[in-house]
């Protein structure tokens, strides 16, 4: 299986608020201003991660982090977080944020252990949950 077939069977099974294609995540694959990356055992794939650039501005958002429920608490998710962190320093990129819903508390003790503090409340509500600003510096 393809990265782009497992990534947008993961986005339609856990991220089914992002409206995006398979042409849609190749299109980010092959443009500059996103860094995608996978993880894998031996040809199993375990997890991605996926930045966006704004380079103009120095950020970076981290828009999703994903790791298969089975190799959860293994530093996958980190290791896939500190991979964004990398290429935001070979950017000069100075500032990582992203958006992760309240009550997603098992995302928010990896963002917690990668360097990310609570910023403030986003005024965007991700099906029907409130939504929060975490940010680091790079």
């Amino acid at each position: 299986m393809s990265d782009v077939i497992w990534i947008d069977n993961v986005i339609k099974n856990y991220f089914s608020y992002v409206d995006l294609s398979e042409s849609d995540i190749s299109s980010k694959i092959s443009n500059s201003t996103y860094c995608i990356w996978c993880a894998y055992q031996g040809n199993i794939p375990l997890g991605f991660v996926e930045g966006q650039f704004f380079e103009d501005a120095g950020e970076c958002r981290l828009n999703a982090v994903f790791v298969e429920d089975s190799f959860r608490e293994k530093g996958i998710g980190s290791n896939l977080v500190k991979k964004i962190i990398r290429e935001c320093m070979k950017r000069n990129v100075s500032h990582l944020f992203l958006l992760v819903k309240k009550e997603n508390n098992v995302a928010k003790l990896l963002y917690e252990k990668t360097g990310f503090s609570f910023e403030k409340v986003h005024d965007k509500i991700i099906e029907g949950s409130t939504v929060e600003v975490w940010s680091r510096k790079v």
